[in-house]
């Protein structure tokens, strides 16, 4: 069950950041931006991933979820990045991905 937890919150993690990238192409990061109500928006999708993250890690063991963590991390933020704003990635791009999640799976390993 809890692997699910962890995917839903990297899932609210990595949809913010892409929602901040997509709102946010023009703009620099300054002071004002913290202020601007659509950056406050998409920050509380972000928020919500750091809830559900924070009551997997009341749960179970922080060794365990932050290698959860890192893989669907390794895995949402490329499929998104190619998927939603058309960026490429090479192959040698995409056989560091893989090889990102077989070490994250390797450290896990029991």
């Amino acid at each position: 069950m809890y692997p699910a937890l962890i995917f839903i919150a990297q899932a609210f993690y990595s949809v913010s950041d892409l929602l901040k990238k997509m709102a946010f192409r023009d703009m620099m990061f300054s002071p004002a931006l913290l202020t601007n109500p659509r950056f406050i928006g998409v920050t509380l999708i972000a928020v919500v991933g750091f809830l559900v993250q924070l009551y997997v890690l009341s749960r179970y063991d922080l060794s365990r979820t932050a290698i959860f963590m890192g893989v669907f991390a390794l895995i949402l933020t490329p499929l998104l990045g190619v998927l939603v704003l058309q960026e490429k990635l090479s192959p040698l791009n995409w056989l560091g991905v893989g090889l990102a999640v077989i070490a994250i799976a390797l450290v896990n390993a029991k």
